[in-house]
């Protein structure tokens, strides 16, 4: 009997039937604000992926070979954008531009729960703010929508974490300004351990199923694979030795390695001790913005101002009951074309690997890259899958 590709579910009608009840809900609401929704091809041209996408998503692209070379969709943001590039919706009135969307995407993932190499996403993209006024409240709306959406879905408990790749950037280019090579192997280390900590520390505390049982992310069942992927991409980055046995023991011994090693690469840059001090405490999300900025000024003057003139605004719409703000510049959302800020929406009810619902951000130089006007875009998808199985838990 011919067996079923690993990664990809079969799913009966009731199952089916609770996904497209929970993307017709999403689209709904993001219809009464005036998206409309369009489908884009679930294939592009790998170049497409190739320019707007950085390393950790092109790892992890399927592609195949006809005419030439191609990927599947490994999310929804790209084929929109060339879409729009290319006069999708015409030239408009001269407005933001408003689009939702959903469907199938693809990536080469390692199989565990909630972790599927088919998966369903819903999103939106908001691209042609005419001013940084009209940008900004394109922000709001699309931090609104998304609190709305995953609120509307019945989730109990988020953590919303708020971050600005465009000063993460500039941060690291002001302490690395000899070569690039030392850039990206700070950059990777950053990223790795600052996903460890959030995993491992969510800001609201222990989740609580329906049932009252807690989940203790150290005690989940994906705590030892996220420690050894954690460790085996820590080694790659940084170009080190194997994480010593003891480290994937617990999260806090390989958050304490990490740490040396992140430690050591500023220390061969040249940082002064308060500059690593202040890049290791980058690494773990604030509770308040002004926490955050401190930090960044001792890395580069006028950075901490920048990012808190950006984010502030965020920081004034009421959050639904059982959701938490933090913040953290430690993260890069793994896309490559962000250019401010960035959103990231997590439920710690589904343990530590699968936990992110939302990722999505401000994309301002993405249209160009592909051909088209310069314009300030805005967008964020949404794992559907996670949504309804934390639904189900919350």
């Amino acid at each position: 009997m011919t067996r079923r590709p690993v990664g990809v579910l079969d799913r009966d009608a009731s199952a089916q039937a609770e996904l497209a009840a929970a993307v017709e809900r999403g689209l709904e609401t993001l219809r009464r604000r005036g998206y409309v929704a369009v489908e884009t091809p679930a294939f592009e041209a790998l170049e497409l992926y190739q320019r707007l996408y950085g390393r950790e998503i092109q790892q992890r692209l399927i592609t195949f070979m006809t005419d030439r070379e191609y990927a599947l969709r490994p999310d929804l943001t790209a084929g929109l954008c060339r879409a729009l590039a290319g006069g999708l919706l015409g030239e408009g009135d001269g407005g933001p531009v408003r689009v939702a969307s959903s469907g199938l995407a693809w990536r080469h993932e390692r199989i565990r729960p909630l972790r599927l190499r088919e998966f369903h996403q819903l999103g939106l993209e908001r691209i042609g703010d005419r001013d940084p006024a009209e940008a900004a409240a394109g922000e709001l709306e699309a931090l609104g929508l998304a609190l709305e959406v995953v609120s509307g879905a019945g989730i109990a408990q988020a953590v919303v974490r708020l971050g600005h790749a465009g000063a993460r950037q500039r941060i690291l280019e002001h302490l690395t300004v000899v070569t690039p090579a030392p850039r990206r192997g700070l950059d990777d280390v950053l990223d790795v351990t600052a996903r460890l900590r959030e995993r491992f520390a969510p800001p609201c505390g222990r989740a609580r199923r329906a049932d009252g049982a807690e989940v203790d992310p150290h005690a989940h069942e994906d705590a030892r694979h996220i420690l050894e992927v954690g460790a085996r991409l820590a080694v790659r980055a940084a170009k080190v030795p194997e994480a010593p046995p003891e480290a994937l023991e617990q999260a806090g011994a390989l958050l304490a390695w990490l740490d040396g090693v992140l430690w050591r690469q500023a220390e061969a840059l040249g940082l002064g001790e308060a500059q690593r001090e202040a890049l290791l405490a980058l690494t773990a999300p604030e509770a308040s913005l002004e926490a955050l900025a401190a930090r960044l000024e001792v890395l580069q003057p006028g950075a901490g101002a920048e990012v808190v003139a950006a984010l502030e605004p965020l920081t004034a719409p009421a959050l639904p009951a059982g959701f938490v703000r933090t913040f953290s510049l430690a993260a890069s959302r793994g896309a490559g074309f962000y250019t401010g800020m960035t959103l990231e929406v997590d439920a710690p009810i589904l343990g530590p690997d699968a936990g992110q619902l939302i990722g999505g951000g401000r994309y301002d130089g993405a249209m160009g890259l592909l051909g088209g006007a310069p314009q300030r875009g805005i967008g964020w998808a949404l794992g559907v899958e996670r949504l309804v199985a934390a639904a189900r838990l919350a």
